[in-house]
């Protein structure tokens, strides 16, 4: 950098440096995305958005409202000293109860909105053995297959068997399934009727017996 004579930094370049920090110091923050959808939880609507923190490369969840369901004006306290005195809509006068303040309705909204997206992943439990055990057997005419795996994080066990036939298909083969942890059985109707194949079917669980025996 090039210093006037006396040693200092010129005028041009000291104003240049003051700008830039001035330009930067004023430089947002924070970004918001918004989620496109309103969701209603206990009566009360939120909107979601993602905020991303720029200085530090985080995104977090955040829930703006609660809003009206009505009209969708935003909600504010009756009474600014009495948090937990009730919510009245700023637009079309909508009045409600309230158990928290609004930054409780928020969170606990955060939590439920956090919750259902949860939903849609696939179950997967640690408690349960990570891969599939299999069991087969045959003779000449008859193949004979049991599984144990997970399903949804909860145990479930199969029974595959049918006849040797060229180009097998499903309805060439039955399908039980078993469900230990409710105890219950039930067939895979898109495969055979199991009944087709066998003259009686008896699984027996911890607490209860199930049996299913062919029609004459």
């Amino acid at each position: 950098m090039a210093l006037g004579t006396d040693g200092n930094i010129p005028e041009k370049i000291r104003r240049f440096i003051y700008n830039l920090t001035y330009m930067a110091a004023f430089q947002p923050t924070i970004k918001r995305k918004p989620i496109e959808e309103l969701f209603i939880y206990k009566n009360l609507m939120y909107g979601p958005s993602y905020k991303t923190h720029i200085n530090i490369d985080r995104t977090d969840l955040h829930i703006d409202g609660p809003y009206c369901p009505k009209c969708r004006g935003l909600l504010s306290y009756k009474n600014n000293t009495q948090p937990l005195g009730g919510l009245s809509c700023t637009v079309c006068n909508f009045q409600c109860s309230n158990e928290k303040d609004i930054a409780g309705l928020r969170e606990a909204a955060l939590r439920a909105f956090e919750a259902n997206q949860r939903l849609a992943l696939r179950v997967v439990s640690l408690d349960l053995p990570p891969g599939v055990v299999k069991a087969e057997n045959e003779n000449e005419d008859y193949w004979v297959e049991a599984r144990i795996g997970q399903k949804d994080g909860k145990l479930q066990g199969m029974i595959l068997m049918g006849r040797k036939v060229k180009d097998q298909s499903k309805k060439d083969y039955v399908q039980i399934i078993l469900d230990p942890e409710e105890e219950q059985m039930r067939f895979d109707k898109g495969n055979q009727n199991p009944m087709e194949l066998l003259a009686k079917i008896e699984v027996e669980f911890q607490k209860s017996k199930v049996r299913q025996e062919g029609k004459d």
